[in-house]
């Protein structure tokens, strides 16, 4: 650890709300002057260490929201997608090459903050592709192919299972949580009193408009390299191939495209089929 940041890690880790605000300030300055990747590599590394450290609960949870914030900061950005993809890019590098030191007493607040991380990384992504008229999945594109694509679901067997596991347990939920808050923040801006609020329902056309299909595909691919950790292949397979929600949305129909049909696939369906046609035979059609 860089000894000139101790005394801006632990003021992270404070359990005081006003120095650790202070400290986010310096964060968004140093970042609105961000160049290099290794420069924001060593911002997060220092972030990392900073959770670390925090060890109250509240304070971890409050921690949490306040660095995942930082990449919905529009202000902070301007505009500039590639900083924002650098930023990114050093969250799961950090959390990459820092995974297996995770103790067993500190893991939940890690877990905690890739969660809140992951939800602000898609929203923003997604509410800058919605916002360009012009935008056909390029930035969602952008963040798969150099972000997500390249730790979480690269393949490597360098990344740890627990990481992309972890994410597959979180991303139905935190995209309805992101549908969900943009629809509030659009309808916000549109309000008119003496209307009625109407229940909000996530349809197809909000998960296409969101192009949230590219990462599912990026996921989905890994099934079909069987280069790729068999442990993880199956997991893909279990959690989001049968996830209603995905299935509902029409992603599972659009970007799981199997190669391969396991034995035991065909099997399971061999049995289905002779469970149906026992039934048929069974039920009573009159005289």
């Amino acid at each position: 650890m860089d000894p000139q940041n101790n005394k801006f890690i632990n003021n992270l880790a404070s359990n005081h709300l006003a120095t650790r605000r202070k400290s986010i300030n310096t964060i968004t300055q140093r970042l609105k002057n961000l160049k290099k990747q290794s420069e924001s590599d060593r911002i997060w590394k220092g972030l990392y260490y900073a959770m670390w450290f925090s060890d109250r609960p509240l304070t971890q949870q409050k921690l949490c929201d306040e660095l995942a914030e930082v990449y919905t900061n529009e202000e902070l950005w301007d505009g500039n997608f590639d900083k924002f993809i650098k930023f990114s890019k050093s969250f799961w590098k950090i959390i990459a090459l820092e995974w297996l030191n995770i103790d067993y007493h500190r893991i939940n607040k890690y877990l905690l903050l890739i969660r809140r991380v992951f939800n602000k990384q898609l929203e923003y992504v997604i509410k800058q592709s919605n916002s360009d008229e012009n935008d056909n999945g390029e930035k969602m594109q952008e963040f798969v192919d150099r972000v997500l694509g390249r730790f979480v679901f690269s393949g490597d067997k360098r990344i740890y299972n627990g990481i992309p596991m972890h994410v597959i347990d979180i991303s139905t939920d935190e995209l309805v949580k992101i549908y969900t808050k943009l629809n509030k923040d659009s309808s916000e801006k549109e309000e008119n009193d003496d209307e009625e609020e109407e229940e909000f329902e996530i349809t197809e056309e909000i998960v296409n408009k969101s192009h949230i299909d590219i990462l599912f595909s990026k996921i989905f691919e890994l099934t079909n390299d069987y280069n790729n950790n068999k442990v993880l292949r199956i997991y893909i397979k279990d959690n989001l191939v049968t996830d209603d929600t995905l299935i509902d949305w029409g992603i599972v129909e659009k970007c799981y495209k199997p190669k391969y049909v396991s034995k035991k696939d065909t099997e399971e369906d061999k049995e289905e089929n002779e469970d149906d046609e026992e039934e048929e035979e069974e039920t009573w059609k009159g005289f």
